[in-house]
Parts: C-alpha cells; sequence; structure tokens
C-alpha cells in the first residue's frame, strides 16, 4: 500500500508541475534549417525568472514573455508578487501598466522602461536573442555557435549575450539559460518554459 500511495503521488506531481522530464538527446541541425526553424517561430511564450544587476543594486523578478508576430506583451513580477508590471507593444505604441494602476506609452519599449523602471533592457533584441537568434536587421560584431549549431556567444548592438544552457522539447532545443551584459547592465533569464504557439 506504502508503493502505490508513492506511485500516484508521482504520477500526480508529474501531471499538474511536470516534475517527471524525459531527457531528449540534443537535435544535430545544419545552421540552415536550424535558422529557417526559428524564422517560422513567430508565436512564442516563455515563463522565467530574471535577475537584472547594476553597479548600485539588484532586482530579481519573474517574468513572463509572449511574443506574437511584432506585438508582444511581457509581465514582470516580484519575488513576493507584491508589486508588478505589464508592458504591451506594437509597431508604434507601447503601454506600460504599473501595479497600481497608472498607464504610460511611447513608441520605444527601452525608453519608457528606464524611465519608469530605472532598466535598461534591450526589448529590440530580446525578440530574437531569446529564441537563439541575432537579430537580422543590427549587425553582429562577434558570434559562435556550438557543434549542434546552437548560439553560444553573440555580440551585437552594444550586448554581449552567453547562452549558458539549451532545453530541448519538440525535438528542438530552445535556450534555458542566457546571460545579457553591456558597460552598465548585467542580465541573467532562466527560463522554466518554452512554448512554440504556431507549432
Amino acid at each position: 500500500m506504502r508503493h502505490y500511495k508513492i506511485f500516484l503521488v508521482i504520477i500526480l506531481c508529474a501531471a499538474l508541475t511536470g516534475c517527471i522530464k524525459t531527457n531528449e538527446p540534443t537535435p544535430k541541425l545544419s545552421l540552415q534549417a536550424r535558422t529557417q526553424y526559428l524564422n517560422k517561430m513567430q508565436h512564442w511564450k516563455i515563463t522565467s525568472r530574471v535577475g537584472i544587476r547594476d553597479a548600485k543594486q539588484g532586482h530579481n523578478v519573474s517574468m513572463d514573455w509572449e511574443q506574437n508576430q511584432n506585438a508582444y506583451t511581457v509581465r514582470f513580477y516580484s519575488p513576493l508578487a507584491s508589486d508588478q508590471a505589464t508592458i504591451k507593444g506594437r509597431p508604434g505604441q507601447v503601454v506600460l501598466e504599473t501595479g497600481d494602476g497608472k498607464k504610460y506609452t511611447s513608441t520605444s519599449a527601452e525608453q519608457l522602461v528606464l524611465e519608469h523602471m530605472g532598466w535598461h533592457v534591450p526589448f529590440t533584441g530580446m525578440t530574437y536573442w531569446i529564441k537563439g537568434q541575432p537579430v537580422p536587421e543590427i549587425r553582429t560584431t562577434s558570434v559562435k555557435y556550438d557543434r549542434y549549431n546552437q548560439l553560444q556567444v553573440l555580440q551585437q548592438d552594444g550586448w554581449t549575450i552567453e547562452y549558458q544552457q539549451y532545453m530541448v522539447q519538440d525535438g528542438m532545443s530552445l535556450p534555458e539559460k542566457i546571460v545579457f551584459t553591456n558597460h552598465q547592465l548585467h542580465i541573467k533569464i532562466v527560463i522554466n518554459q518554452f512554448t512554440r504557439i504556431d507549432s
């Protein structure tokens, strides 16, 4: 009976929280095939933990990011869920709504977040970098891939992006741990779940 109860707990845990993970092998794709896959991946969502640190202080938040073509919704939560902010962006307009109900608008998400949250977060680049892909329209200073043609180190737009770990799901490897640094800021994203919605 005791073993039966343990078995039920394990099954329930797997169903509700996904605590049992299968180790899928890292797919070996050509760089062209991988690029084509990521180019077609236009609607995706991540849940993640984010650490942001500058020369004076650091912040730890949870972040949900949903990208659908050129539109995105990003939600930040404090560790105690006592404070939050939502950013909704589309070409030509970005809206920041804080936890106290205040709304601010701009044409630049970077400027809006810098003014009202104090963070210089590279939203434009992140729509590609989170997928493990360079921004096509921005000159690449340096780039390095591993033997699986996964992006390892990228320098673009004044940022250095390091991919410390990948996860494999549905036959494709996607970033799990990413570090973004420039001369002012250090951002680390640990992705808990990466969902491709347009698959």
